[in-house]
């Protein structure tokens, strides 16, 4: 065999895993953010190689199934009483081992099909595949190249431009040049215009990263922040089977309680909890409901005075419990609406006065498939073994609105749980007039003590400098009581910096849970993001699909006239 062909045969089998090590590295828990400008190098490899074989592709498909197995391993936590969270894992990484190979074909359509520089098919295929994954099917808007430069604040500032695309391009633009330069001896290759070749793209791609960090320096230096309002962030540290167990509940209020004296000795303006903070429900009975309506939707479960019972002391206790604080407070838990023949759970945050008054409630609208709901239950409901719910008949509602809260003169929006990984749902509340600050309230408790509360964190980032508003985290871990606290609660500003975190200030040296107190600088200004959306993302989809579309047609009439030419021979 031909040292070429041999060398070719050992880069297909051996590119796609290298390419999943190195991206891993690249993110949360490791987070080695330079290592995601030359991950897709060896992948991108195959781009060049000849052949047309089925291995050219399982290979890609087993280097995606690695990197999925890696970067999603937190969600087999998600049910640590069964196995459930394990087919979840499986399940997810089998999923975005997808992309892999559609990546290697579409670029390869591009690349030896329409003789497209790899500098230019990589960003086009890499970043119309991510867009492709974060709107497909709900989506799944994680581990974006771009993800991986959370800390790189100048850099990311063009996120006000293109959002997290626009920094993924980047990072694949700088890897689709090297994918170019790397000698490759059974590669196709160009004599005549080797010296634009190689200095061509180097150049180009040192153009764009220099536009890129100057722009961010122009944006970072012309910011102008105003101080606002004082926030109190509770981080509590309640494991998920420990949060479900009645048993538990007292002991898990009277750290509730201590945390929520921490946080009122720094005097806030609005205390905030985590999602699904308090234990019960909060309940709403339509005045037309009877005690029959009750005892049918209650059926072989609460009796109906024990319902009307539960919906009077959720209120009275949280009422107490924000008269205890002197101040507003945002809550996370389940809304209940109960009217005649009908019941609704929600996943909700309510802002409560010192006075008791329920002043707002925001339902969560993005919905998580397999945790909230569970899709095509009416026809196939054997799939709850898949999720880590016990019966088939759960489901939540979502919500129909983008609720804007009211804080004084400051108004802001909810983004509940995985809200705030869509870029889109942060977008939402920037209509006229935008909301001056976003927060999120999330229980990262089913992931127990993994890379998943690294990874949201780092995705949160992203959604405060697309939209220039800050964004306010309040975060349950679910770690055990011993450790130093999770840096999961923070108040981010709006250029992406971090202005208070978990485990910095007000940390209590031998606990998980924690108290982030900061006052949250506001910004006025606006983004090109926030009047465009995602329009990188779509246009990079578009160009993947006329690349495939029009590479196949190319393709097959090289294929034809090939064949053409050998029978004139003949």
């Amino acid at each position: 065999m031909p040292a070429a062909a041999a060398l070719a045969r050992a880069l297909i089998w051996v590119a796609p895993p290298a390419t999943a090590l190195v991206l891993w590295l690249a993110f949360p828990p490791v987070g080695w953010g330079a290592a995601a400008w030359v991950a897709l190098v060896p992948l991108g490899l195959l781009l060049r190689v000849p052949g047309r074989g089925v291995s050219l592709y399982l290979s890609a498909w087993l280097g995606g199934l690695v990197f999925g197995l890696l970067a999603v391993q937190w969600l087999r936590y998600a049910d640590d009483t069964g196995l459930t969270g394990y087919y979840g894992w499986f399940a997810l990484a089998l999923y975005l081992s997808l992309y892999f190979p559609c990546f290697v074909a579409a670029g390869r359509a591009a690349v030896r099909g329409l003789r497209m520089p790899t500098m230019v098919a990589v960003p086009i295929v890499w970043v119309g595949l991510e867009y492709l994954r974060g709107w497909f099917q709900t989506g799944f808007p994680w581990y974006f190249l771009g993800h991986t430069q959370y800390r790189a604040t100048v850099l990311v500032q063009v996120a006000d431009l293109a959002g997290t695309y626009g920094v993924s391009f980047l990072v694949a633009l700088v890897n689709g040049c090297l994918i170019g330069l790397v000698p490759l001896p059974s590669a196709e290759s160009r004599p005549l215009r080797r010296v634009r070749t190689v200095l061509g793209p180097p150049a180009l791609a040192a153009l764009a990263l220099g536009a890129a960090l100057a722009y961010g320096s122009v944006r970072l230096s012309a910011a102008r922040l105003e101080s606002g309002p004082r926030v109190a962030l509770i981080q509590t540290n309640v494991p998920q089977t420990v949060k479900i167990d009645d048993n538990q509940t007292p002991v898990i209020h009277r750290q509730y309680l201590r945390l929520l004296d921490r946080a009122v000795a720094q005097k806030p303006d609005l205390v905030i909890w985590p999602e699904t903070a308090y234990r019960y429900p909060l309940v709403r009975i339509a005045p037309d409901v009877r005690d029959e309506d009750l005892a049918r939707l209650f059926a072989g479960g609460a009796e109906p005075d024990d319902v009307r019972s539960l919906a009077f002391h959720v209120r009275r206790d949280l009422a107490r419990w924000a008269e205890h604080a002197g101040v507003p407070m945002l809550m996370g838990l389940n809304a209940e609406e109960i009217e005649p023949g009908r019941r609704r759970m929600y996943n909700a945050a309510v802002l409560i006065t010192p006075d008791g008054d329920f002043r707002a409630r925001y339902d969560k609208r993005v919905l998580v498939p397999w945790g909230e709901y569970l899709p095509l239950a009416g026809w196939l409901p054997w799939l709850h073994v898949f999720t880590p719910n016990a019966s088939a008949d759960y489901g939540l509602v979502p919500g129909s609105e983008w609720v804007r809260f009211r804080l004084g003169g400051t108004s802001f929006g909810v983004l509940i749980c995985f809200e705030d990984t869509v870029p889109g749902a942060a977008r939402a509340y920037m209509g006229d007039p935008p909301v001056d600050m976003l927060v999120n309230v999330s229980n990262d408790g089913w992931f127990g003590d993994s890379s998943e509360l690294d990874a949201h964190l780092a995705i949160s980032v992203f959604r405060a400098i697309e939209c220039r508003r800050p964004v306010v985290r309040a975060v349950n871990t679910g770690l055990r009581a011993s450790g130093p606290p999770r840096r999961a609660s923070a108040v981010i500003d709006s250029n992406g910096r971090f202005v208070a975190i978990a485990g910095s200030a007000y940390s209590a040296p031998a606990a998980a849970a924690d108290v982030v107190v900061a006052d949250v600088p506001l910004d006025r200004r606006r983004s090109l993001y926030v009047v465009l959306g995602d329009w990188l993302g779509a246009l990079t989809l578009a160009g993947t699909v006329a690349i495939v579309l029009f590479g196949t047609v190319r393709a097959r009439r090289r294929a034809a006239q090939e064949i053409t030419g050998t029978h004139h021979g003949i």
